[in-house]
């Protein structure tokens, strides 16, 4: 069992926040890089970040298109992670209609994975440079499971880690259940957050903030 006690917040305190954003990290970082990535975008009113750590700073430890169960039992445990986190946030008063999932490289290819494999309707979803996990093409899973989610999917063309062949492959999967997916791949070959994604991000935030007062 992961410890949710040791969570990273900041942002809004949860008792008086309207939205909850949970933000995961890549591999080789902490909660850290997510705090300093949200710092990047103009503070959103009554928006509560939280965020777990990841042992060892990797929440699986080989590339995320290898076979899955090579990743086992570290990815078993990390969407475990995911699902505790979860229920924590929601015995917080945060139903998945108040908490955006946010994620960047590795910890965005663990929410991928995560949303196809337990769908829900969250206010919006943010995969910063990721896409599901796994060597084999994907189909959706329910093709109403995410009827109206915004999701917001950001790469670079040649990205070291994620090739953007996966990030629209993994769009589309989306888009078939139901989300309205933005999707933008720029260009370059650098693994980073693009100031139009941040700008983006910062958006959809504010646009879903005003609809959970």
């Amino acid at each position: 069992m992961h410890d949710v006690g040791d969570l990273e917040h900041w942002g809004e305190p949860v008792d008086s926040a309207s939205l909850a954003v949970l933000a995961l990290h890549g591999r080789g970082q902490d909660p850290g890089f997510m705090r300093a990535l949200t710092e990047r975008w103009p503070s959103v009113p009554k928006v509560a970040y939280i965020a777990p750590r990841a042992p060892g700073a990797s929440w699986y430890p080989l590339p995320f298109m290898a076979p899955m169960t090579e990743n086992e039992p570290a990815l078993s445990y990390s969407l475990q992670v995911v699902d505790e986190v979860l229920a924590h946030v929601r015995g917080m008063g945060f139903a998945p209609q108040r908490t955006v999932l946010l994620g960047f490289s590795q910890g965005a290819c663990l929410l991928c994975e995560h949303l196809l494999r337990r769908p829900a309707p969250y206010a919006a979803v943010v995969a910063l440079t990721g896409g599901y996990l796994g060597p084999q093409r994907r189909s959706a899973t329910d093709t109403a499971a995410l009827r109206g989610v915004p999701v917001i999917m950001r790469s670079v063309e040649q990205d070291p880690w994620v090739p953007s062949s996966r990030v629209h492959e993994t769009g589309a999967i989306f888009a078939a259940m139901g989300a309205r997916i933005d999707l933008r791949v720029e260009p370059g070959d650098s693994h980073i957050v693009t100031d139009e994604a941040v700008a983006s991000v910062h958006r959809l935030l504010t646009r879903v903030r005003r609809t959970r007062r």
